[in-house]
């Protein structure tokens, strides 16, 4: 369970911005090294609260099975994510940031989904670490009240993401490793423009020093 709120006085009086969530975890050594996780994290709560956990809130599923020893493979994550039509969004306050002025939340933006899959093979010093990654970002546009809570307004297009990549390190020394990545990724529907399509990728480099 984490809690913080933040105020903001104005002209008009103080304006209150509050974030909650709730972690589960779950552990099963046998199955693999097995842990199963879940989380759900709220901006604010309305009276519907139902409403709120399908439209406001940002889920996050995961499992990692972090013992597998097949050969080279040696884990294996998945991770299922959503996050509500304002996630990182708010007209007064930098949501996601906690009062320290530090990050706290989901980087995937508002009404995104995410299915992240990655496996970790060893050999020696050696770690290569494969991924996939496929995201779906809304065009939908909302509106809100205490009443009904959140609804749509106007259907929009949907963006599509398909990205692929892989990580790598070595460690040169005990205290030296060169660790670096690269990814491609396919956009459709790019910047929710139908029948667009782009393509990106990236590629990063660096070398760390552990003392």
């Amino acid at each position: 369970l984490e809690h913080f709120g933040r105020t903001h006085e104005t002209a008009a009086g103080t304006a209150e911005n509050n974030r909650l969530s709730f972690d589960l975890s779950i552990r099963v050594p046998e199955l693999r090294g097995a842990r199963l996780y879940y989380e759900i994290a709220f901006e604010d709560t309305r009276k519907a609260f139902w409403n709120s956990v399908r439209y406001d809130a940002d889920h996050l599923v995961g499992i990692e099975l972090a013992d597998l020893k097949l050969g080279a493979w040696r884990r294996l994550f998945i991770e299922l994510e959503h996050t509500g039509w304002v996630s990182q969004e708010h007209s007064v306050f930098t949501t996601g940031m906690t009062n320290a002025g530090r990050t706290l939340g989901s980087a995937l933006g508002p009404d995104g989904t995410s299915l992240w899959l990655r496996a970790d093979f060893e050999a020696r010093r050696f770690v290569l670490s494969p991924w996939v990654e496929w995201l779906r970002f809304s065009g939908d546009q909302y509106g809100s009240d205490q009443t009904r809570g959140v609804f749509v307004t106007v259907v929009g297009p949907i963006e599509h993401r398909q990205r692929l990549g892989a990580d790598a390190q070595v460690a040169l020394t005990q205290s030296l490793a060169l660790s670096g990545g690269i990814f491609g990724e396919r956009i459709g529907n790019a910047d929710l423009v139908n029948g667009s399509t782009k393509y990106s990728g990236g590629v990063r480099a660096a070398l760390s020093w552990t003392p």
